[in-house]
């Protein structure tokens, strides 16, 4: 829509060049391969910015256990449902939202970790490796500590997709987001009900 600003991510772009190759009888032949030639700057936008056809939207229940209502009201943070559109989770810095696509409690965690650490130390867009290591191993460390089960295979999986060497490195802040999810939570979780809201893919 006129006057909605997008953010850019990097699109990569290719080019055909001709390579000659020699076979075993040596003869010379032409091959045409393509070759990534650089990066370019691809605006992207979010759904809320656009018109046209309605989305298609999908009803999804979300539960959060009653002990995290102050950390959410203190962040000013939305829990909402969103379809499922790669990503079983997202944290959003610009509005304060958790969008969830899982009832899984390591995927709320997991967002609830970002939303902290940027409350102390500013999330960078993207999914960087620090910012990445961090809420997966803080929500492990978070879920184990308030009694739930954190597939930790997982967990192990998902941080090895980024760097070990960047958890060791993080490990500090980490202790710092955890220790703010912990001296704000009770000890008997209950689980409440967010009621059910239609959200859309934002791509």
């Amino acid at each position: 829509m006129k006057g909605s600003k997008g953010f850019y991510i990097l699109g990569p772009v290719f080019r055909k060049i001709k390579e000659e190759k020699t076979t075993a009888s040596s003869e010379t032949g032409t091959n045409e391969k393509e070759i990534l030639a650089g990066f370019r700057g691809i605006p992207v936008f979010r759904c809320e910015d656009t018109d046209g056809a309605p989305l298609i939207y999908e009803n999804f229940k979300v539960d959060i256990p009653c002990e995290f209502n102050g950390i959410i009201q203190e962040l000013g943070l939305k829990v909402v449902p969103v379809r499922f559109c790669g990503a079983y989770g997202s944290y959003n810095p610009v509005n304060k939202n958790i969008g969830l696509a899982s009832p899984d409690i390591e995927v709320f965690l997991h967002e609830l970790c970002h939303a902290v650490d940027d409350r102390q130390n500013g999330l960078k867009p993207g999914q960087r490796k620090d910012q990445e290591v961090i809420a997966e191993f803080g929500a492990a460390v978070i879920g184990h500590l308030m009694g739930y089960k954190i597939p930790l295979g997982n967990v192990r999986e998902y941080i090895e997709n980024y760097s070990f060497r960047e958890l060791l490195n993080s490990l500090s802040r980490i202790e710092k987001v955890v220790n703010f999810v912990i001296e704000r939570t009770k000890t008997s979780p209950t689980a409440v009900n967010i009621p059910q809201q239609a959200a859309a893919c934002t791509g």
